[in-house]
């Protein structure tokens, strides 16, 4: 997984629910890009 990902997902776990905010997130991958997400995400 890249960098930025890892540390989104480091994070998110941190929080209630962030487990399913993390799979929406790589759930978006295949369907928009990797790059597309990277940016949504603001670490591109």
């Amino acid at each position: 997984m890249p960098e930025p990902l890892l540390r989104l997902r480091g994070l998110l776990l941190k929080r209630e629910g962030g487990d399913r905010v993390m799979a929406k997130v790589l759930a978006a991958v295949p369907k928009s890009g990797l790059e597309a997400v990277l940016v949504a995400v603001g670490w591109c």
